[in-house]
């Protein structure tokens, strides 16, 4: 029943965004308004900011209103997987999310497929730096919150408590994960979509290791943000995506994917 309760409430953020989307579009003459939210093609300001505050509200909706439709208090709810506190998840997590991306990396820079090229130069530069540091917080925050506390925990409970379903959960969970990233366009999907799977894994059994607590999924996953935005703005990926992945998903080629098995494997034997 949690798992119905859930769906109608993803059916009731997108029929938001499109009513958002809709009288956006309309309040800046477009007529177009029969369209799936993000693919409207306007390039308006008015549009893009009612679609950014339209997100924002649903997210949160699911994130606060969700707990008190299964009979929660959504504080609670929230504030028991954020505990016991400890620096030591966050550490490990952060540390990991280096690894995992910094370690590609440098070997995509011994091959040459990778360079130091900064895009930008003095203060655009310094700003575009700075706000990597502004970004992962606030991000993860909501999206851990969401996407492992409520959305991977309902599987989790839904399913059969067996092996199979558990891991019937953890795979249905990394694949919403991953498809909700395809709601606005892309002009490449199957390599992004590999590598927002594989990390939908790694977050959701960071989850399930640590007792179902928040703390090492959002220092990964706001690692892993960070080094992103930190050094897109300095670097120019020069070889194949198949291999090195994309700027924007470095993670989704073979040498990202492939860094993720042994981190699985760490996460799933229990060391951290």
């Amino acid at each position: 029943m949690n798992l119905i309760i859930l769906a109608g409430f993803g059916v009731g953020v997108l029929m938001l965004l499109w009513t958002v989307q809709a009288l956006a579009l309309l309040a800046t003459g477009d007529r177009h308004i029969f369209v799936f939210p993000y693919h409207h093609g306007n390039k308006s300001q008015i549009v893009r900011w009612a679609m950014k505050v339209a997100l924002q509200i649903g997210l949160l909706s699911i994130l606060f209103l969700y707990p008190c439709a299964i009979g929660k208090n959504p504080w609670e709810y929230h504030a028991e997987k954020f505990v016991p506190a400890s620096w030591q998840p966050i550490i490990e997590g952060l540390a990991l999310a280096l690894g995992l991306l910094g370690i590609p990396l440098a070997i995509n820079f011994a091959l040459g497929w990778v360079r130091f090229a900064p895009q930008f130069h003095g203060w655009r530069l310094a700003y575009k730096i700075g706000k990597s540091f502004l970004i992962p917080i606030p991000l993860t925050l909501v999206e851990e919150p969401l996407f492992r506390g409520i959305v991977q925990e309902q599987f989790l409970q839904g399913l059969s408590p067996g092996v199979i379903g558990q891991v019937a959960a953890l795979v249905l969970g990394a694949m919403l994960f991953a498809s909700v990233h395809f709601i606005r366009p892309h002009k490449a999907i199957f390599l992004p979509a590999a590598g927002l799977f594989g990390l939908g894994l790694i977050l959701g059994v960071a989850y399930i290791s640590t007792g179902h607590h928040y703390l090492l999924p959002i220092a990964l996953h706001a690692g892993g943000v960070w080094f992103i935005q930190a050094h897109r703005p300095i670097i120019e990926y020069r070889g194949p995506a198949w291999w090195i992945g994309y700027s924007t998903y470095p993670i989704c080629g073979v040498l990202g994917l492939s860094m993720m098995i042994p981190l699985e494997v760490v996460l799933i034997s229990g060391v951290l």
